[in-house]
């Protein structure tokens, strides 16, 4: 036997060898996963799983060194570029993919939450072992080709390796075909409905569920999808309520018409922490002069939304009227009176609230339960703190418990009205609260800018201040700038 064709027989052999290993290799991968899903216990014994991977590990070696060989006794270019084709698949694709799938298996072991992202991570390695295998097989026909071709006198023993690698080629296809019909059947089958659901969820439609007869594993994940299927659905028709609710809640706030009617200059920020709030403010013009209402009911979210609607349908009704629209302690008096009644008991809802009557003339009244009126003249701030009373809780006896403030009318003051969701947030190095000083001081520094700029220039320094923190409630800020001329106290 010739140097040559003695190189092409072992070239023959290696590659068969190295092919039929290759399906033991991605079977062992496979079977380490299956033996790790059916142990559901800390106590149960786990050796069978780590003799499939050292079972694994070890062919990976030996197909190594069948690979190695096969590459020394090469004698063709072209041959030596199915070598190199396939050892970068094997190394740099499946083999890190297949050990990180038999890894998570183990550390899968008793609970099983990663099962679906492991049998996905399987399938997808599927294409890489076809891959492989075509370029195994391929590299086998190249290999029987060229010794065909060789001039050779030994025919029979050429037949004899030939016979030996077609043996080999159609051992590894059967094991192609039962891990390609196990992957379908038991793999891909319930993945992919189990997807489909999903994205049919995601299109919003809630009603789609997984149907398929399925065991073991998969019928947990089946349950599993068709439980959050159903926990969507039910989550979404209350997400449409609530903004339903959001519709109703942006309906009752003023439009800008009024705002533009009664003041020279103004901005309003409102802002829910979630999709409805519980702040709220209401405006209304009269001959006298206007009705502004800043208020910060219990909660945030649905329930005190619900309290903003309450509060809205007072001030609409009862509570300001043309013959009472200056007096702003009567007005708190008559939206307590109708939460004590609402509520019957003592139970801790109602709301912060400011109520203030700018007249023609640019003079206001004012009354307010823990919620603070800033004054700004471009000289100082001064802070208007609110009453220590908390409308709604009952504890008010009449009108007279609550004070009422006059401030004279003056060309350079501006108001600024916030609720707690601005001075309450967490934020900064230390997760303190945005506090009064840093608000006092940008509606000083920029008291000659528009109400707007001096607004929006609060926000983004909160915004900047609350960094990664969550917001902790609403925020709702009100600034304008009174029409009445007044007296100038400026310089």
């Amino acid at each position: 036997m010739s140097s040559m064709y003695e190189k092409q027989v072992i070239g023959i052999e290696q590659a068969g060898k190295a092919a039929f290993l290759f399906e033991q290799i991605r079977l062992d991968c496979r079977l380490a996963v299956i033996s790790s899903m059916v142990i559901n216990s800390h106590y149960e014994d786990k050796k069978g799983v780590f003799d499939v991977k050292k079972q694994f590990e070890s062919k990976v070696v030996a197909f190594r060194e069948l690979m190695k060989t096969y590459k020394e006794f090469a004698t063709t270019e072209e041959m030596l570029n199915f070598h190199e084709r396939i050892m970068d698949l094997f190394e740099n694709s499946y083999l890190p993919a297949a050990k990180q799938i038999i890894d998570k298996s183990i550390n899968d072991i008793p609970y099983h939450n990663g099962k679906l992202h492991i049998n996905v991570m399987l399938a997808h390695i599927t294409d890489i072992t076809d891959r492989i295998a075509n370029l195994m097989a391929g590299m086998t026909e190249l290999n029987v080709a060229i010794a065909k071709q060789t001039s050779i006198s030994n025919a029979a023993v050429t037949q004899r390796f030939i016979a030996m690698q077609i043996l080999l080629l159609v051992s590894a296809v059967v094991f192609a075909i039962f891990i390609a019909f196990y992957i379908v059947k038991n793999i891909m089958v319930p993945i992919n409905e189990s997807a489909d659901v999903l994205h049919k969820i995601a299109v919003r439609n809630f009603d789609a569920r997984v149907i398929g007869n399925y065991g073991g594993e998969f019928a947990i994940i089946k349950d599993s999808v068709n439980t959050a299927a159903a926990a969507i659905k039910k989550h979404m028709n209350v997400i449409s309520g609530v903004e339903y609710a959001s519709k109703i809640q942006n309906n009752l706030l003023p439009p800008e018409s009024v705002f533009k009617e009664a003041f020279s200059d103004y901005h309003v920020i409102w802002k829910p922490r979630d999709t409805v709030g519980g702040d709220i403010y209401w405006i209304k013009n009269f001959d006298e002069g206007t009705v502004l209402c800043v208020c910060d009911c219990t909660g945030h979210g649905t329930s005190g939304a619900l309290l903003t609607m309450l509060i809205v349908s007072v001030l609409e009704g009862v509570a300001v009227q043309p013959d009472n629209c200056s007096d702003t302690a009567n007005i708190i008096w008559k939206i307590d009176e109708r939460l004590v009644k609402v509520f019957k008991v003592k139970t801790g809802d109602g709301c912060d609230l400011a109520v203030l009557f700018i007249a023609r003339d640019g003079s206001i009244t004012l009354s307010a339960g823990h919620i603070s009126v800033f004054i700004c003249d471009g000289r100082d701030v001064r802070r208007i703190r609110g009453q220590k009373i908390f409308v709604g809780d009952g504890n008010l006896s009449s009108k007279d418990d609550i004070k009422t403030l006059h401030i004279p009318a003056n060309p350079d003051n501006k108001f600024y009205i916030a609720s707690d969701g601005l001075f309450d947030q967490p934020g900064g190095e230390l997760s303190g609260p945005f506090g009064y000083k840093a608000f006092e001081k940008i509606i000083l520094e920029n008291h000659t800018e528009k109400q707007s700029v001096i607004s929006n220039k609060v926000w983004a320094t909160f915004e900047e201040y609350r960094g990664v923190e969550p917001r902790v409630d609403d925020f709702e800020l009100i600034t304008f700038k009174p029409q009445g001329r007044g007296v100038s106290h400026g310089t």
